[in-house]
């Protein structure tokens, strides 16, 4: 099956271009919207707060068992948060655990409840959500 994509408005016309004379031969064809999908730069950034978030707990004596269960003491760091912290928090919200398929305003929606979790919770200090500024 052909992919073809529009990612601006002047590619429609080539877009119904290459269509028509498909469905002479092939009488339908399908197509779909897809949203666009978090950035590299918001992946980075996810990777940069897990860190951030893993050092946190840690200068604050927070083990995983104290923030997830009452086992043995493991340390933070980054893949640890990113599975256990972030991962568990975006599944309920956006239904699924990869993070390649969150919109850019969902990075946003899970940071604020990770933040407002950690702060309320754990009485962890604010910690931004990395960016160029």
């Amino acid at each position: 099956m052909a992919a073809h994509y529009i990612k601006e408005s002047e590619s429609i016309d080539e877009f119904a271009a290459n269509v028509w004379p498909r469905i002479e031969i092939h009488s339908r064809i399908d197509y779909q919207k897809i949203k666009d999908t978090r950035t590299a730069q918001q992946r980075k950034a996810i990777e940069v707060y897990c860190r951030l978030v893993g050092d946190a707990l840690n200068d604050a004596g927070l083990d995983m068992r104290h923030v997830l269960t009452k086992r043995v003491d493991i340390p933070w760091t980054q893949p640890l948060v990113k599975e256990y912290i972030w991962r568990d928090v975006q599944e309920p919200i956006v239904d699924h655990r990869k993070t390649s398929g969150l919109e850019p305003a969902q990075v946003s929606e899970i940071y604020d409840v990770i933040n407002r979790f950690l702060s309320t919770k754990f009485k962890l200090k604010y910690i931004p959500f990395p960016s160029y500024r």
